[in-house]
């Protein structure tokens, strides 16, 4: 580090302290960089005025020289601002793309700058001795330079953008408070080198923790994080592949890698001597050309090596703490000089494709030297050794023969068999996890869930937080059939009706299933029809095909009521008369016979002839015919309906045309002024002959009496209907 401040003295000595200016504006010098572009650089002022920038100074993107001809601002020249110990603050435009050499070196009041998105080039020693400087916006440059921030004491954070491909040696030199330092996720590689191996990057800084974002590419041999004694966690993102060799060697206190997802491949000695208890990257596949990524990590219990396919070459290194090594789905490889010291813990393989176990066999080599025959002895080397506790694998039966010598191989998962009832989901079986550190569950896309006697390879997945692996285990375990009951819904109609359409109920499906699980759908019937009479029938299923289900089938009850019955009665009695006969024509839809009723049975009688009703007008007066039909086995009895029969007639001449008198009394009917050789006759309904007489003379006749009723009086070729009360 001597010879390096040494030559930074030199250089700066040998640097030619001039400087020169084409014209000023608001007290801002600027020297033209291209007339025929029209761009210029903001410059010091003359070494002969001893001025110096002070206070707030905002730097405009266009000015005007003393002919008025208008200039772009594109850079910051060499030293503009060196020595401005007064300079507190600067707003750049965003017409800049260039802050040059030892720009603002020595502004010991500066606290903070932005940079504009425009600028891509910081020239080495840009901020140099700003001890005061805590935050600085590097907006989108490329290049961070040789010493660009050396010195700057007071930063305590960065973020570096992921524009940036290149941070040159002594970039941060000195910054002696940085804590905390952000890589921007991003694609493109970010190169990191140092001053001819000199010493790391970040060595004199206070880094307490590192997000990672994208891949670093480190120097040969460089280590840019190495001797940060202060680093305890390191942060990666997603969009990191791989960690460089050296990375991280003898970061005494770094405790914590957090990340590491897509991380395949890590470098050489990348871990060395740090106090990392805990490492997982699950994508790993490749780790380094001579290993020793993890030696010397003392306090390491755990480590995760993901989908690394081949452990050779001393791979892990002295870590005598180390009691569980995990291995994932992609092992094919392990070969005998993996464990530079004899492991004592738990080797976890989780990978079902590892064929190839290397097996060293012990032997003497004999050679000559100086004229004279030695012999050396080669102990026979084990790709696991015997001091390792266990070997847990999927199928022990497979690695037992694979593994060879190495005697102690056991499951890692064992299931016990069991009987459990069908649930819809996958089944609570029983086992013994022997794996340290991991959660079990079930890969419910391959467990079989269906009822029935399973000896087969179940997915099994061990979580832990940081990744998830999935590993065939053999399992043996029946499912018996859940009990279902199948029960026919009740169901009500009226009779002569057509059943409504039969359904059934479910109790007992699992999981939130539903009928559609079922191989057949139960038919389910009844054996009364539109025809039956009212009453209740039972309701049957039956034939129902279920794979998981044990189906007890109940009955249901279809209930047939009494339908309603109606009557229809259209007769208009406004205009009946004394004698007459009517025939009563009310019907109901039930089919069966109306029956009627009299509320005055002297003025209105009901009589019944051949099948048929009439109300017979008997006298004067007022009567309600009533209507009904009582109902039966399957019709309801009917609402009454009424009629009024208000008869206004007091006599029969109104049938007589003035000529016969005739008129009724007790029960006998009389007729007077009747002609001369008129034939007189009296017959019922039914045309039996009551009474006849042949008139001889005029006389007044009297019948005998007569029974209550309608007759047919016949005087000549007149008829008349007379009624006997």
């Amino acid at each position: 580090m001597q010879k390096k401040l040494l030559t930074l003295v030199l250089m700066l000595i040998a640097a030619i302290n001039t400087f020169a200016y084409d014209f000023e504006s608001n007290g801002i010098y600027y020297e033209i960089l291209s007339k025929e572009k029209h761009t210029c650089t903001v410059t010091n002022q003359s070494d002969t005025s001893g001025k110096k920038y002070a206070g707030n100074l905002v730097i405009p993107s266009t000015v005007q020289d003393s002919d008025g001809v208008d200039y772009t601002v594109s850079a910051i020249s060499d030293y503009a601002f060196q020595d401005c110990v007064k300079l507190q603050n600067v707003v750049l435009p965003n017409t800049i793309q260039r802050v040059g050499y030892r720009a603002f070196s020595g502004c010991v009041l500066l606290e903070s700058i932005v940079l504009p998105q425009s600028v891509i080039t910081l020239g080495s020693c840009s901020f140099y001795g700003c001890i005061s400087l805590k935050s600085i916006d590097f907006g989108s440059i490329e290049i961070i330079d040789g010493f660009c921030l050396a010195g700057c004491s007071s930063i305590e954070k960065l973020v570096i953008p992921n524009t940036v491909t290149e941070i040159v040696h002594d970039a941060f030199s000195g910054c002696s408070s940085l804590s905390n330092i952000t890589f921007q996720s991003g694609h493109k590689k970010l190169y990191l080198s140092d001053y001819n191996n000199d010493g790391p990057l970040f060595a004199e800084c206070s880094l307490d923790s590192v997000f990672i974002g994208r891949n670093l590419t480190i120097k040969t041999d460089c280590s840019p994080f190495s001797k940060s004694k202060m680093l305890r966690s390191v942060y990666v993102s997603d969009s990191v592949t791989y960690i460089g060799k050296y990375c991280f060697r003898d970061c005494e206190n770094l405790e914590h890698v957090y990340g590491m997802n897509k991380v395949d491949s890590i470098g050489d000695h990348s871990f060395v001597g740090t106090k990392i208890k805990k490492f997982c990257a699950p994508s790993l596949r490749t780790f380094g050309e001579y290993g020793y990524a993890f030696d010397k990590c003392q306090n390491l219990e755990e480590i995760d090596l993901g989908k690394i396919e081949d452990v050779t070459d001393y791979h892990i290194g002295d870590c005598p703490n180390l009691r569980n090594i995990y291995i994932g789905t992609e092992l094919r490889k392990i070969g005998s000089t993996w464990f530079f010291e004899k492991f004592r813990g738990k080797l976890y393989i989780f990978s079902d494709k590892l064929s190839e176990v290397y097996y060293k066999e012990a032997y003497d080599y004999t050679y000559t030297k100086y004229g004279q025959t030695f012999t050396r002895h080669y102990p026979a080397e084990y790709g696991i050794p015997s001091t390792v506790e266990a070997v847990y694998v999927a199928n022990p039966e497979r690695y037992q023969s694979l593994l060879g010598k190495f005697y102690n191989v056991k499951p890692m998962l064992a299931f016990k068999e069991s009987v459990v009832e069908y649930s819809g989901k996958t089944p609570e079986l029983t086992f013994v996890n022997n794996v340290d550190g991991y959660d079990v569950t079930f890969d419910k896309s391959t467990t079989p869930k269906d009822a029935g006697t399973y000896k087969t390879n179940l997915d099994v997945i061990f979580s832990n937080h940081d990744w998830n692996v999935s590993v065939a285990i053999p399992c043996s375990y029946t499912i018996t059939k859940a009990p279902l009951s199948i029960i026919p819904n009740n169901i009500k109609r009226n009779y002569g009706e057509e059943n409504p359409e039969l359904s059934c109920t479910y109790i007992g499906f699992k999981n939130k299933e539903t009928y559609e699980v079922l191989e057949k759908v139960p038919n389910v019937y009844t054996i009364a029809t539109s025809s039956s009479d009212a009453g209740t029938y039972p309701i049957y299923c039956s034939d129902a095909e279920a794979k998981n289900y044990t189906i007890d089938y109940k009955q249901g009850v279809l209930t047939i009521n009494k339908a309603k019955q109606e009557i229809t009665w259209e007769q208009d009695f406004a205009n009946a008369e004394i004698g007459e006969v009517i025939e009563l024509t009310a019907t109901s839809n039930s089919g069966l016979s109306v029956k009627y009723r009299s509320t005055d049975l002297s003025t209105v009688m009901i009589s019944s002839q051949g099948g048929k009703q009439y109300a017979c007008i008997l006298k004067a007066g007022t009567a309600v015919l009533t209507a009904y039909q009582n109902g039966d086995t399957n019709y309801e009895e009917a609402d009454e309906v009424n009629k009024i029969i208000n008869i206004q007639n007091t006599g029969i001449e109104a049938i007589n045309n003035g000529k016969e008198k005739i008129t009724v009394e007790n029960g006998s009917i009389t007729i007077s002024q009747i002609k001369e050789n008129e034939i007189i006759s009296v017959t019922n309904l039914s045309g039996k002959t009551m009474f006849v007489i042949h008139a001889e003379a005029e006389q007044i006749l009297k019948t005998p009496t007569l029974a209550k009723g309608i007759y047919i009086l016949s005087i000549g070729s007149k008829n008349y209907k007379v009624a006997i009360p």
